[in-house]
């Protein structure tokens, strides 16, 4: 399904307006080197969210980004190929890339959770760790302009009652303990859902929600849930 994803994240960026003076083949090329493991995207979305001038760099993917007058400058490849964005063109790149080229993780599979981005609404500081079951994915509510990847349940407890559903995006995984079963058919799935809310709807990964958002659609999607 790779092809099938470069190619919705061709139509994503050609789409976009703020990208429309630059070649879509070159903004794909810098990007796609991170399909399946978005880790430095999101890292480079931090940066680039709290508008940090500091040079941050993948020299395994041969990435730089560095602070110009005019936004960012972001160098890739071995040939030193380069885009010059504002502040707004990356971070719109960025959440474009991060959704279409995110992997998504299989039902069943094991996860640890960032704990101390749960610490809010969860009593971590008791436990070791946060070990979630994935039992749910592509979360999205009403008239909501964000989605879940995931929701889970505590293992090994399970959902003794339907408010103990987590909901949460793949930058809060910590660690992957187990993989769950996944085929063809999960695959195809995961692109159908990834196009029905990037493309039909237009809607991103709860991950770039803001504060507000995120608490009204937990409230909402508790008793979708279960």
């Amino acid at each position: 399904m790779k092809a099938e994803t470069l190619e919705m994240l061709k139509r994503l960026i050609s789409d976009e307006k703020c990208l429309s003076n630059y070649p879509t083949d070159e903004i794909v090329e810098c990007v796609q080197v991170y399909m399946n493991n978005c880790a430095f995207l999101y890292r480079l979305y931090t940066h680039t969210f709290k508008n940090s001038k500091d040079v941050i760099s993948d020299d395994w993917k041969d990435v730089e980004v560095s602070s110009v007058d005019s936004g960012y400058r972001l160098s890739y490849g071995i040939e030193g190929k380069t885009l010059l964005l504002d502040r707004n063109q990356m971070l719109r790149l960025l959440i474009i890339a991060i959704d279409a080229l995110d992997e998504i993780l299989p039902l069943g599979t094991v996860v640890d959770l960032k704990k101390e981005y749960l610490r809010k609404n969860l009593p971590v500081d008791e436990v070791d760790k946060v070990r979630v079951v994935i039992t749910h994915r592509f979360l999205s509510g009403g008239n909501n302009k964000y989605y879940f990847p995931y929701a889970g349940v505590i293992y090994p407890f399970g959902a003794p009652n339907e408010s103990k559903y987590i909901n949460f995006t793949s930058h809060l995984i910590e660690d992957v303990v187990h993989r769950g079963f996944s085929d063809e058919q999960d695959e195809a799935y995961i692109l159908l859902m990834k196009h029905e809310l990037l493309e039909e709807k237009r809607i991103h990964s709860f991950g770039f929600a803001s504060r507000d958002d995120l608490e009204s659609f937990q409230k909402q999607i508790t008793s979708e849930v279960g």
